[in-house]
């Protein structure tokens, strides 16, 4: 044998039994390697009870795979009605110290719907100021719960044009301009319902707040359950919407947000009254011109002082503004302007801002589930109603236009158009976790 493969040879005997040496007494267990701390886990979907009747909108990697988003089946059935209020743009819901929940919406239309083919008549009138009570079970909703408050015209003869048509709770007695139902709240027996005041035309000024007391005497459905308690039309003069939500802090005041429009950007304001009473002071939180923010009682000029007392920050922008308070933060609400289907989130410590970190919530599907033409022309309105959350997460409503006026009526599905869908959005705090 060569020397060199003598040499070899002996040279891996040492090697064996240096490791037979080494193993003797200390066994190596070989294991996994740990996961490292930056690698992502995919999240854990919550728990879904199935009569919630829930359908999974899937990400496609719109919006932080921590999100979960589901359609609610329960409530879009509710929504789903054949007589009187047929549809309409939800702006507002409260829900009442004995449970029942107060819609307010505008723009709405009533009238008849096939059942069947989900078809609204083309005789159906429309109402810009209605209101619908739901009672039963909030959590477990079921069609029949949901009335129209509005005074029907007729409901004896269905030949007639009349048939199940509705009246304007609050009629405006000048041809060009119009009232808007815009939120409402519950104290000492009655139900308080605002009404903002405004041209008919795209680029008409809002005019001024009107605000009306109601009494809810017997149960929903019967005759005068509806009863006007007092009506003021010159509550303020506002021309700011500063009543695209409502919150009720623990510190005395309840604040409004209003979206105020400024070279294509929709920027957000803060007022705020003392309790829950809509007929005292209200105080606007701007920016002075010593560059520090205060408490005034009369808003200045909006063209002024509006674009400087943005409380979104780094000149952020949505519309349609919804506030929230969880936990330590408060939250800003609101989808992208103009009409985006994106919507964003902000948060801060106190209720008048600054807003930051915004973050993507969720996108609202481009279609909606009905008969015919699922795809709508514009995404008018997201709108949050949150006292209907079950275990913390956001519910919200969204409003939709036909893909052209004409799918409003007699199609298949037209009654599907203009009319409430719902969404909850589940472990959405997640977002701002690093």
């Amino acid at each position: 044998m060569k020397k060199n493969h003598i040499n070899m040879i002996i040279g891996l005997l040492l090697l064996a039994a240096s490791f037979t040496a080494c193993n003797d007494y200390d066994t190596t267990a070989i294991g996994y390697e740990a996961p490292a701390d930056d690698e992502e886990v995919e999240p854990t979907p919550p728990s879904v009870d199935p009569s919630w009747q829930l359908k999974v909108v899937y990400n496609n990697g719109q919006f932080d795979k921590r999100i979960f988003v589901y359609e609610d089946r329960l409530y879009n059935a509710l929504f789903t009605t054949t007589k009187g209020w047929t549809g309409g743009d939800i702006v507002f819901s409260y829900r009442m110290p004995d449970n029942k929940v107060v819609w307010g919406a505008r723009d709405s239309f009533f009238g008849i719907v096939d059942a069947e083919t989900r078809a609204r008549q083309a005789n159906a009138n429309t109402v810009r100021t209605a209101l619908l009570i739901q009672s039963g079970d909030i959590e477990n909703p079921k069609p029949g719960d949901l009335f129209a408050l509005n005074e029907l015209v007729q409901t004896d003869a269905p030949t007639e044009k009349t048939y199940y048509n509705g009246v304007e709770l609050m009629p405006s007695s000048k041809s060009n301009r119009r009232y808007y139902p815009l939120l409402a709240n519950y104290s000492n027996g009655q139900m308080h319902v605002l009404y903002g005041y405004y041209g008919t035309t795209p680029t008409a000024p809002r005019y001024s707040t009107a605000l009306v007391d109601y009494t809810l005497t017997g149960n929903p459905g019967d005759q005068g359950y509806l009863r006007v308690v007092n009506t003021n039309e010159e509550l303020n003069s506002n021309t700011l919407t500063f009543e695209h939500s409502q919150l009720v802090n623990n510190d005395g005041y309840t604040y409004m947000y209003a979206s105020n429009v400024l070279n294509s950007n929709s920027q957000i304001l803060v007022s705020r009254f003392a309790n829950d009473n809509y007929n005292s002071q209200p105080e606007y939180w701007v920016l002075n011109t010593n560059g520090n923010y205060e408490w005034v009682t009369e808003m200045p000029d909006s063209k002024l002082a509006a674009p400087r007392s943005n409380v979104l920050a780094d000149n952020g922008s949505c519309q349609n503004p919804q506030a929230i308070k969880s936990g330590d933060y408060y939250y800003i609400i609101g989808q992208q302007y103009k009409d985006g289907n994106t919507v964003y989130i902000w948060r801060s410590k106190t209720p008048y801002g600054p807003f930051a970190e915004q973050k993507t919530l969720f996108v609202v599907p481009t279609s909606v589930d009905k008969l015919g033409n699922r795809n709508y022309s514009a995404l008018t309105r997201v709108v949050l109603h949150q006292s209907l959350s079950r275990n913390g997460e956001l519910v919200f409503s969204t409003s939709q236009t036909a893909a052209a006026n004409a799918d409003n009526f007699t199609y298949p599905g037209s009654a599907d158009y203009v009319r409430p869908y719902f969404y909850r959005i589940f472990n959405w705090e997640s977002i701002f976790e690093e």
